[in-house]
């Protein structure tokens, strides 16, 4: 059950209710209806209810006396103040209900605002018993809710004392102070650094969904706002591997002044006969996006891969263009744990200097990946330096804690299958022959961070990444992806894989640069970016 409140302190409140209503009952009754028949809502309250919908049953306490949820939720069973006592029998059944604690803006006069209206409640015996009921037949989820009711913490005590015999509850608060559990209510921490605006809180709503419920996955569409903002399309190919062989994981052993030894995971770690096909894509990827998008990213360790397999000509042709940059991740998640234990955990290391303490600089490894031709040294120096406007520094996966995120999304019932945890692992036990699916993951969470961070609304994810979205962001796949239209487009067919003849074909990238620049070009990327808008859902969100 869910118990749903305005972020209202009653107790500071009571006093002034009680003098606005002495004086003119009918006056009082008149303002509060027009304040609460036509309550203004938002973006993160249209979240908030897709993600109520998904619950079944939906069991709703409410103090709210708005009529948002009824309307919204066009939920037939709305059992008023004045019969509370029928919450008992549909919490038996398991029939959707949602009940209004303190009365009805319908029936302004059952309202409770004022402190006297507290003291009839409370004073109830039945209404008690009711409230009383619900915490020893129901689990909680307090949500939006300071807990701020007295004779709701009375209530709890009381069931808290009872809990050691009956066995009923536990209860649960969301809220963003951690703390230990209080009267039996155990607390579900979120965090505001990236979103201050509590939309995290809504990933309980997705918890509930997947632990009791078959999965019904709904893509979250742009709004019109979100639509208008978006001037400029941009794609990300978050691993861009050309033909050939590459480590695509590494296991790395360190080392520090006391001798203490520690075994570090990083990277995918796919290896072959993993993947369904070992064909490459990435020159596919990035024909696919020089032709739909405005802007394609790549990661900067794919700098020097891009530049010896497109020729020097090639690469540097796409650099005087701005189609292309390159994301410099200085934060990357890892594995680690001790040589002779079979459990570790995931968290990140920052990139530094070796010589240095401070992190390195973007340009100090683009200098490491390119050298200029003996002869050539001005020239090369000057294009070189010219690469620094090409590239975006994201180094937010430490501060918004990447790997919390990473372990909070592997309590999601759907994520911790497809990964292959069992029901009883503990996210921060994490077993060593699981260090690369959950590292596959913690990139799919940061490259959502880094779509939300630059504003870019696709993607191309490394393989399985679809389920695993699907899973965590609560994002629905279609049959044909926006991926699969832009295929469409440069090759004609659904399925295309052009990356073989592009690598083999390289100046064919000069041609598609010059159709960028055309009257048509830009027609069919504007043209896309409609589609593209209806079809994807870039509302990343984890928890």
């Amino acid at each position: 059950m869910i118990w749903l409140s305005p972020s209202l302190h009653r107790r500071p409140t009571l006093t002034y209710f009680s003098c606005a209503k002495t004086p003119d009952l009918t006056l009082y009754n008149k303002i509060l209806h027009e304040q609460f028949n036509s309550p203004i809502t938002n973006e993160i309250y249209k979240q908030f209810i897709e993600g109520l919908k998904k619950i079944a049953p939906l069991q709703i306490v409410t103090t709210n006396v708005d009529l948002c949820l009824e309307q919204n939720l066009h939920t037939r069973d709305v059992i008023e103040h004045t019969d509370l006592e029928r919450c008992a029998d549909s919490l038996n059944s398991r029939t959707p209900f949602i009940a209004k604690l303190h009365g009805s803006v319908s029936s302004i006069a059952s309202t409770v605002f004022g402190k006297s209206d507290y003291q009839k409640i409370v004073g109830s015996n039945d209404y008690l018993a009711v409230v009383r009921t619900i915490f020893s037949t129901a689990s909680v989820v307090f949500l939006g809710y300071g807990l701020q009711d007295e004779y709701v913490l009375n209530l709890l005590a009381e069931n808290e004392g009872n809990h050691l015999l009956f066995g009923n509850g536990p209860h649960f608060l969301v809220t963003t102070a951690s703390g230990p559990p209080e009267k039996g209510v155990y607390r579900i921490g979120y965090k505001i650094a990236q979103h201050p605006d509590h939309r995290a809180a809504l990933t309980v709503l997705n918890f509930i969904e997947q632990a009791i419920s078959s999965p019904v996955l709904e893509a979250i569409f742009a709004s019109d706002d979100q639509k208008q903002q978006k001037s400029e399309s941009g794609f990300f190919i978050s691993s861009f591997w050309p033909s050939g062989t590459h480590l695509s994981g590494h296991v790395l052993e360190l080392g520090n002044p006391q001798q203490n030894k520690l075994n570090a995971i990083v990277g995918l770690g796919f290896v072959e006969g993993e993947l369904r096909s070992s064909e490459t894509v990435a020159f596919h990827d990035l024909a696919v996006g020089l032709t739909c998008f405005d802007r394609v990213f790549l990661p900067l360790e794919s700098l020097a891969l891009l530049h010896d397999r497109a020729t020097s000509e090639v690469f540097w042709a796409l650099m005087a263009s701005g189609a292309i940059k390159f994301v410099d991740l200085i934060c990357q998640p890892f594995f680690l744990s001790t040589p002779e234990s079979l459990i570790g955990d995931v968290g990140v290391f920052r990139a530094q200097d070796p010589e240095l303490v401070e992190t390195r600089s973007s340009m100090s490894l683009v200098r490491k990946m390119l050298r200029p031709m003996p002869g050539k040294e001005a020239e090369g120096d000057k294009l070189i330096e010219g690469l620094a406007s090409k590239i975006v520094v994201f180094d937010d996966s430490e501060r918004l804690n990447l790997p919390g995120m990473v372990r909070d999304a592997l309590l999601l019932p759907r994520v911790s299958q497809l990964l292959g945890y069992s029901d009883y692992a503990e996210t921060n036990k994490i077993p060593r022959w699981l260090a690369f699916p959950t590292l596959r993951f913690a990139h799919l969470v940061q490259t959502g961070l880094i779509c939300n961070q630059l504003n870019i609304g696709a993607s191309r994810v490394p393989f399985g990444g679809v389920s695993l979205l699907s899973a965590a962001f609560v994002i629905k796949p279609s049959e044909q992806s926006v991926f699969d239209y832009a295929g469409f487009v440069m090759a004609g067919v659904f399925g295309s894989n052009l990356s073989e003849y592009l690598e083999k074909n390289p100046g064919l990238f000069l041609s598609l640069l010059k159709f960028r620049e055309s009257t048509e070009g830009e027609a069919l990327r504007r043209e896309f970016q409609t589609v593209w808008i209806q079809m994807t859902a870039p509302n990343f969100r984890p928890a």
